[in-house]
């Protein structure tokens, strides 16, 4: 089954980081409604609390003026002649932007955060299948729209309750509205709001906490992978797993050729004696250097290139060991010198015992 045809049984594993990546730039992205309903209506309130109240007071008064002078207006070719009316246009307009304009801008806010700043046209990009009557009618009795039409039905009914149970408490209050005068009325109505509004935000953030849990769940869920699409995905970004497996074999291969051709030019070959050898070079220039080194089956392929070329032998079990630590083409710890000077010694009064004895024979 290929990656775009598996089905929601066969995606079991977690989104890899390019999956997210891409759900990102195509504009999938776990965004709440909820939470930006609140962010929003907490905006109107902040508006309503900080600024609306003396734009309140102003308009109500500038209304009481403009009754008590409604025999100065004229009406000339349509038009509402006074500055009375001005104004009370003016701090009407005042008044509403001092909500509206927070509530849009911590609605905005609130989905950038969400996105990660994310600005882009991809969800608003033209596609065939949002248009397409089968898609449409799969969507609308999803599992996703059955939960949002659950959660609207519960949300709808808590907030009957809560209105139900604010109008009957502040029943008498909202009435004695009507005997008000009226430079008092808007001051008395945004008293009325902010006390609806505080057990309204409390059930807003409910169901706000609910839905971003429930957006996320749904975000990841909708994103999981099955086994193929991530060895595909795998293949697409690091490359096949067996051509790379067969490109690190020829790398050693190659690596280990060079090593072993080093052997020949070594001064000496330390050994375990078995399980362990060591090439080292010395050139009288420096620290002598590990040319070769290899445990089991490549130390007694060292051990086959050091005969082949008469290159000395020596077992030292617990040097062969510690130098065996050291990297390749790299000179030797300081703490080794005395241990690999006595060895190097003991082969260099070999050499002429060597010769000696190939010239008697």
């Amino acid at each position: 089954m290929s990656g775009g045809e598996s089905s929601s049984e066969d995606r079991t594993e977690a989104p890899t980081q390019r999956r997210l990546e891409q759900a990102r730039e195509q504009g999938q992205l776990p965004v709440s409604r909820d939470l930006g309903t609140l962010a929003s209506l907490s905006g109107a309130a902040l508006g309503a609390v900080m600024l609306a109240p003396t734009i309140a007071h102003r308009l109500a008064d500038q209304s009481a003026a403009l009754l008590d002078q409604l025999d100065r207006i004229r009406l000339v070719d349509g038009t509402i002649l006074g500055n009375p009316v001005s104004a009370v246009v003016f701090s009407a307009a005042m008044l509403v932007g001092s909500i509206a304009l927070p509530a849009a801008a911590c609605g905005a806010a609130c989905t950038l955060l969400q996105t990660q700043f994310y600005i882009g046209g991809a969800p608003i990009r033209f596609q065939m299948s949002r248009i397409s009557p089968a898609a449409g009618l799969a969507r609308l009795f999803s599992q996703r729209h059955l939960l949002d039409f659950l959660k609207s039905c519960g949300r709808l009914a808590i907030l009957s309750a809560l209105v139900w149970s604010v109008v009957d408490r502040s029943g008498p209050a909202t009435t004695a509205l009507f005997n008000v005068d009226l430079s008092r009325l808007l001051p008395a109505a945004f008293d009325q709001i902010r006390g609806f509004a505080r057990p309204l935000m409390i059930v807003l953030a409910g169901f706000a906490a609910l839905d971003v849990l429930l957006v996320r769940l749904h975000h990841t869920k909708s994103l999981r992978m099955s086994r193929e699409q991530v060895r595909e995905e795998m293949r697409q970004s690091e490359g096949d797993p067996a051509v790379k497996g067969k490109l690190r074999r020829i790398r050693m291969q190659r690596s280990r050729r060079r090593m072993m051709a080093q052997v020949q030019t070594a001064a000496v070959v330390i050994t375990n004696p078995t399980h362990y050898a060591v090439a080292l070079s010395y050139n009288n220039t420096g620290a002598p250097k590990v040319v070769a080194k290899g445990v089991d089956f490549l130390a007694a392929r060292i051990r086959e290139e050091a005969d082949t070329h008469k290159v000395p032998i020596v077992a030292n079990p617990p040097l062969a060991r510690a130098l065996y630590q050291v990297d390749l083409d790299q000179e030797i710890p300081a703490e080794h010198y005395r241990a690999v000077a006595e060895v190097i010694a003991f082969v260099w009064k070999l050499k002429p015992r060597t010769k000696t004895a190939g010239a008697q024979r």
